[in-house]
C-alpha cells in the first residue's frame, strides 16, 4: 500500500476499495505492517461513506420538506 491514498471519487468507489481491503485482510496473507495500513485506510474510508450517506440523508430530508419539489444538488451559478 502507497503512504499517500487518494479521497474516492464517490459512494460506490469507497465502498469497493472497502471490499478489496475486507478481502485482503481475511485472507491472512498480509504482513502485519499491511494490514495495519489495511485497518487504517478501511477507517479512512467508513469515515468518508458515513459521510456521504449524512450527505444523502440531509438531501432526503430537504426533498420531503418541500414535499418532493426538485432540490438543486449544486450550488447555484450566479448569473454573469
Amino acid at each position: 500500500m502507497s503512504g499517500e491514498q487518494k479521497e474516492p471519487e464517490n459512494f460506490r468507489e469507497a465502498m469497493d476499495q472497502l471490499e478489496e481491503l475486507a478481502s485482503a485482510l481475511e485472507s491472512g496473507e498480509l504482513s502485519l505492517e499491511e494490514a495495519m495500513q489495511s485497518y487504517s485506510r478501511g477507517a479512512e474510508l467508513i469515515k468518508y461513506c458515513e459521510e456521504k450517506l449524512e450527505e444523502a440523508e440531509l438531501l432526503v430530508e430537504e426533498v420531503d420538506d418541500q414535499g418532493g419539489e426538485q432540490v438543486e444538488l449544486l450550488p447555484k451559478e450566479e448569473p454573469e
